[in-house]
Order: structure tokens, then sequence, then C-alpha cells
């Protein structure tokens, strides 16, 4: 059991260099292991148009160390009639012995890997290490299972409690390694929410965002000047107005009256959108919380005393993990989510 896992746990490993860069397909990471040792491995890279098991298995040299070796997969895989079938053809071809499935898909016709290999004498184990599994595509399963994107919520906050000072520059937000970690969450997410007070900034490793912008722009007060037009990312405005699209702008009028943000929800579920991180919309967080519409929250709290200001939001969740940066900064993340909080117990 042990070996088993130590296998999977490095197919998920693998799986996570796809994070931000695999949708709307889930991440995939594979290991093919034979007497105890890895000889190769693999993950889904959505510029390949090959499964990570195609990968691992065609870059060996040597097929005959193939036989009798062991496929570890943290998700079934599927994506097409076409891919499904290659996949099963190639551990048949190459006479692998086992195949040990992280999670089932319960989302697609193509659900029956272990079923089609059971025919061929291959020996199947499903649903190992499944909760580790379901969380590393927590996104993917969230879509499917709520029909909406996974929700993100995250803000900084003093020790005390407060996100903003009364007056004067925020102190919080303008840490330059908040900036940069706030970047790099909103990059592996499917779609970020950019404010107004944030058009300007720039996100890091810009030539490999594949994240989706999305703005609310009520009265389409917001001008071509802004740092929002002049981008190769897509962009997404919701509006109350209408406005013809453009270039990488596409306008979606709605009201922003009244189920507002199930309008914006449904939407993005309709454009197969898999996730979505709010982050300091102050307004926008308490609206989603009031609702009980999130998933995951991320909470980066300075060790310093506001004493006043404007107080930061109050979630209930269930605590997973907790990250101490240095001395002064710390990160809370809550899990609405009891499959997921079960990892980290």
């Amino acid at each position: 059991m042990e070996k088993k896992k130590i296998f999977m746990m490095r197919a998920i490993q693998l799986a996570k260099n796809g994070l931000g860069s695999t949708y709307p397909h889930p991440m995939l990471g594979c290991v093919i292991e034979k007497n105890g040792k890895i000889i190769s491995e693999s993950w889904f890279d959505n510029q390949k148009n090959e499964l990570p098991i195609e990968q691992a298995i065609n870059r060996m040299k040597d097929k005959d160390l193939l036989k009798k070796s062991t496929l570890y997969i943290t998700l079934e895989f599927y994506f097409s009639y076409q891919n499904f079938y290659n996949g099963i053809n190639l551990i048949i071809k190459n006479k692998l012995s086992k195949v040990i499935i992280g999670i089932k898909n319960p989302f697609y016709k193509f659900n029956n890997l272990g079923k089609e290999l059971k025919k061929y004498g291959v020996i199947v184990i499903e649903n190992f290490l499944k909760y580790e599994c379901y969380h590393l595509n927590k996104r993917f399963f969230t879509f499917y299972e709520k029909k909406r994107p996974y929700i993100i919520l995250t803000w900084s906050q003093s020790i005390d409690g407060f996100i903003f000072f009364p007056y004067g520059k925020n102190t919080l937000t303008s840490d330059k390694y908040c900036i940069e970690l706030f970047s790099k969450w909103k990059i592996e997410e499917n779609s970020f929410l950019i404010g107004k007070k944030n058009l300007n900034r720039k996100l890091i490793n810009w030539n490999n965002v594949h994240s989706i912008q999305i703005f609310f722009d009520q009265k389409l007060s917001i001008t071509n000047r802004f740092f929002l037009f002049n981008e190769k990312l897509r962009t997404i405005i919701f509006s109350e107005k209408k406005k013809n699209d453009k270039e990488n702008v596409e306008y979606i009028q709605i009201s922003f009256k009244k189920n507002m943000i199930e309008k914006v929800l449904k939407f993005l579920y309709q454009k197969k959108i898999q996730s979505f991180i709010i982050n300091e919309e102050n307004k926008i967080i308490k609206s989603f919380l009031k609702k009980n519409i999130w998933d995951e929250c991320r909470i980066t709290t300075f060790n310093i005393y506001l004493s006043n200001g404007i107080l930061s939001p109050k979630v209930k969740g269930l605590m997973y993990k907790k990250i101490n940066i240095n001395r002064t900064i710390s990160i809370c993340i809550l899990s609405h989510d009891n499959k997921i909080n079960f990892v980290y117990k």
C-alpha cells in the first residue's frame, strides 16, 4: 500500500504542472512503475495533442520494459472516443499488467476504463487515493457537480480583522509579496475578477497566462486608456448597458439589481469556465458569502493592528491549510467542502 501511495502521489505532483493551462480539461498525471521503480511519467499539457499515458508510453525507447508494469493515472482519461480507445490499445499492446486509477470520472460516457481493461486480463484498482485526486481536480468536479465555476474568495486583513485604513494608502494590498502572490493565484484559475483599483496592475508571467479577466462595469464607465484593454487576455465585461464586442473583449448585458451573481455564474458555466477567483473586492466578496456561494477562502493576515477602518468579511468554513509566510504574514485557507477538507485531516 505504501509503495502504491508513493507512485500515485507522484502522479498527482506531476498533474499539478498543468495548473492554469489545462482548461477546460482536468489536470492529469501518470506514472509507469516496474519492480518498484518509475520507468516513465508524464502529465497533461494542453499544447500537445496527447494524453499523459500516450506521452509516457511513446517516449519509452525500449517498449519491452513496459511488459508487466503498472500504470498510475490520477483520473479516468476521456476527452474523446479516439483518446479513450487509443489509451486502452496502448495498454494492451504494450502488455501493462495493472492499472491504478486515482478517481473515476462520473461525468462522461467514457468512464468505463476499468471495465474495458478487465476484458483483456488487466488488473484494475479504482478510486485509489480518491480524496487526494478529487482535491487535485476540485475545479473540474465542482464545475460538473454544481453547474458553476469553483469560487475562490481572497482578501488581506489585519490581525484585528480590518481590511483597509479609514484614510490613506492601504499597506495591506500594496505589499510587494502579496501583489505577486495574488497575481500567481489569478493565472492559476480559469478566470479572475479585476477591480477598478487593479486595472493598471500587471500580472506576472504574462506570456503564459491562459486566464480570462472579468470586470463588472455597470455603467460602462471604463475607457480604453486602462490596462484592461491593452493586453492580449480575453476579457468579459458585465454591464447594464449594451455594447458590441471588440477584439478580445466580450460585453454581456445583465441586470445588476436582482440575482446578479447567479446570472454571472450561469453565463460562466455556459462558457465552460471552471473557476473564478475574486480578490480584494470587499462588497462583491460579501455578496457571495451572503448567498453562501463559495468553495474556498484564502485569507492573508498581517501581524499589524489597524484599530479601525473597514471590517473584513466574516466567513464560516473548514480550515484545511495554514501557511506561515514569515513573521508578519500568514495565509489561512478555508474550504466549504468536506471532501476537500478530508485530505488534510
